[in-house]
């Protein structure tokens, strides 16, 4: 399976969100987009590793295991009245139709709360990966999240939020996605015969 992105045909600029807080692309095709933002992405890298040093998957925050290289898009979510960062995430290419959402996403301490239900309201309202999604939808006809613990925090979040998710599709079974044991839970949307692209084909 290819993992390299496809080239996009477009320029991605800095995006103000409703949310309040500032898209910013780190990455573009798997390389920098441009001089401009090389400043911001020397500041978020030393601190998403600060952040996460104690996290189990701490490995995954760090240059190299951001896997920079296999993202359509990365972005940094940026406030710039404090600034720094408020969160990261990926838009990973993953086969030639499909794209993985959310990957290694980040949400910094500083903006985390208390409140039982912010993995459904999210700080950024989701607004990031749909502005990502909406730039690739023309290179991509299938768009999913997954989750390690299988999909009843997907069943949830659909239910919680039709708003966002109602054209998304929980599939009813884990699969093995990419590697040998790889087992995921994905929410997915675009046709669901894509999902075979994504499963582990013992190579």
């Amino acid at each position: 399976m290819n993992l390299s992105p496809q080239k996009l045909s477009l320029v991605l600029t800095k995006q103000k969100l409703p949310c309040g807080y500032t898209a910013i692309p780190l990455i573009v095709n798997g390389i920098s987009p441009g001089k401009k933002y090389n400043d911001i992405a020397s500041k978020t890298i030393p601190l998403l590793e600060q952040d996460s040093v104690d996290d189990k998957l701490a490995w995954n925050y760090t240059l190299k295991g951001l896997k920079l290289h296999q993202m359509a898009i990365f972005s940094v979510l940026w406030d710039y009245r404090t600034d720094q960062p408020v969160l990261v995430t990926g838009a990973q290419h993953m086969s030639d139709n499909t794209c993985r959402l959310f990957s290694r996403y980040w949400l910094f301490k500083n903006y985390r709360t208390s409140v039982n239900n912010q993995k459904f309201d999210m700080v950024d309202d989701f607004q990031v990966d749909l502005w990502h999604m909406e730039n690739l939808k023309q290179l991509y006809p299938f768009f999913f999240w997954s989750r390690e613990k299988g999909s009843r925090f997907f069943e949830r979040i659909k239910a919680k939020r039709p708003d966002v998710f109602k054209d998304w599709q929980v599939h009813k079974d884990s699969i093995e996605l990419v590697w040998k044991d790889n087992w995921q839970g994905i929410l997915y949307n675009g046709d669901e015969t894509f999902i075979e692209e994504l499963r582990f084909n013992g190579q």
